[in-house]
């Protein structure tokens, strides 16, 4: 660098999208995530997704599908690989799926799209030769190669596409016939309702109820702040994109055939409803939703959260959409029992609603009587370590342990108009609560905490008043019915042994 300096070189930073961009054209037939593409590249996921859509004008899941969409069409037209083994050397298995994307983009199915461009002659400058996709000059690549168990398809080694021009023009018409057919038998899908915008705010939605002149299939329109979406006949396939609406759902008894896992990096659904969903399709987390994930999954009705309204346009463009909202009360708690029955409206399911919060409201009466017999007005406090941090919750997310359960906090509780507040160790003794629920999902850190004098000098310590919480429960949980009444159920137990 010295030397460089000395000659009057300028150095310069790589291009990150031209980096992101090389990598996509290198890896598209390997399982592409924005999380581990940012590790790669040296930088957060957030400023990768933000600089690549600024610079390419689309998502990098988006311009991952056009390449693996520009690949599909050299495959198809250039080997006599069958529709199957095309969508695997493209890094889309399902064939289903490959089909019902291929066709999105190109507007015609795989079959239908090779039919119509195979007798155009290979001597042509042909524009459906030539990549869209080139923004960089091919050069070597700046980070490591990818050492896994598809990497043999990066060096071309393997299973191989046999070239059309070897096989006899019988062979072609059996192939071309074939791959028609499996076009034609694929499953269509229409163009969903898309939704407009409308008011924002709070207010419960109004639902109209309208006959289909066509199908004479009953339609829900429901209006919400985002806009309105159609609800066609009763819904079978729901998916749900985060653990608070599918705890919502499970409530109002709709059980849905794909939900979010547990958390970032997880393939687990949230432990306190896994019981539930047993058998179902995890769709990964989603709180950047994942669309090409989503798209997979063929839903019906998508049950997003209030968070992802960025996403809502796009997401109704797939499925008709609905956002579960945290609804707050001027406080800043947010309220489970208004924002269940603000659901169980979108959804046509009050009743369900109003049963299930009357079942909720007479479990938490038993249960604060037991508690405030046991421990009477000593205080609770809910604390969580994250990246060695201490972190002391305040009502906004748990109106189940302070409202509903009618524990005491202690005096420096944060406002509920912030979720939490970060705190040092050493102002714990001054809080010196007499009981404690404690998250951490970091045995070691939890361990070094245990360790310290200052957690030693604290009465709940000394009196064995520290309860262990599951992060699924309790975290994911406050909100939503489920978690909350599970949640009721640990409290007593812990407070009243």
């Amino acid at each position: 660098m010295r030397q460089l300096s000395a000659q009057g070189i300028e150095t310069a930073k790589p291009d990150l999208v031209a980096q992101a961009v090389r990598y996509l054209q290198e890896n598209y037939m390997l399982p592409v995530m924005v999380d581990p593409l940012a590790e790669l590249l040296d930088c957060s996921a957030g400023h990768l997704s933000r600089t690549f859509k600024k610079e390419t004008g689309s998502s990098l899941i988006t311009y991952l599908t056009r390449i693996r969409i520009y690949k599909a069409k050299e495959l198809l037209l250039h080997t006599d690989a069958s529709l199957q083994k095309i969508a695997e050397a493209i890094g889309i298995p399902d064939v289903i799926y490959f089909n019902r994307l291929f066709k999105k983009y190109v507007g015609l199915s795989p079959g239908r799209f090779k039919q119509k461009c195979i007798a155009l002659p290979t001597g042509q400058n042909n524009a459906i030769h030539e990549s869209e996709l080139s923004i960089v000059s091919p050069m070597h690549r700046g980070y490591d190669p990818i050492d896994d168990d598809n990497y043999y398809q990066y060096n071309s080694k393997g299973e191989s596409l046999t070239s059309m021009r070897s096989r006899k023009p019988v062979a072609l018409l059996l192939m071309l016939s074939l791959t028609l057919l499996i076009s034609a038998c694929s499953p269509s899908q229409g163009s969903p309702a898309t939704s407009s915008n409308g008011t924002s705010g709070n207010n419960a939605p109004t639902t109209e109820v309208a006959q289909s002149t066509e199908s004479a299939v009953q339609e829900r329109v429901v209006k919400h702040p985002w806009g309105e979406t159609v609800i066609k006949g009763d819904p079978q396939h729901i998916i749900s994109l985060f653990p608070a609406a599918t705890d919502y759902l499970l409530a109002l008894g709709i059980v849905p055939q794909a939900a979010s896992s547990n958390e970032e990096g997880s393939d687990q659904f949230p432990t306190y409803l896994s019981d539930q969903l047993q058998g179902k399709e995890n769709l990964g987390w989603q709180v950047d939703p994942n669309y090409e994930s989503i798209l997979a999954a063929e839903p019906d009705l998508i049950i997003g959260q209030d968070f992802m309204s960025d996403a809502y346009d796009s997401l109704s463009k797939i499925a008709p959409t609905l956002l579960a909202e945290k609804l707050q009360d001027e406080q800043g708690i947010i309220r489970m029992k208004t924002s269940l029955l603000h659901m169980g409206d979108m959804l046509g399911k009050t009743d369900q609603a109003k049963q299930v919060i009357e079942e909720y409201e007479k479990k938490a009466a038993e249960a604060r009587e037991k508690i405030k017999q046991s421990i009477g007005d000593e205080t609770v406090m809910f604390l969580r370590l994250s990246d060695k941090e201490v972190r002391y919750y305040s009502k906004r997310n748990y109106e189940v342990l302070y409202d509903d359960l009618g524990l005491t906090p202690p005096v420096s509780i944060p406002d509920p108009t912030d979720s939490m507040k970060v705190i040092s160790m050493e102002s714990l003794p001054s809080i010196n609560p007499d009981h404690i629920f404690l998250l951490s999902s970091d045995e070691n850190e939890m361990t070094e905490l245990q360790k310290t004098a200052v957690w030693k000098s604290l009465n709940a310590v000394k009196n064995n008043n520290v309860y262990i919480v599951d992060y699924g429960l309790w975290f994911q949980g406050p909100g939503g019915p489920i978690g909350q009444t599970k949640i009721i159920d640990e409290a007593v137990n812990f407070l009243t042994q």
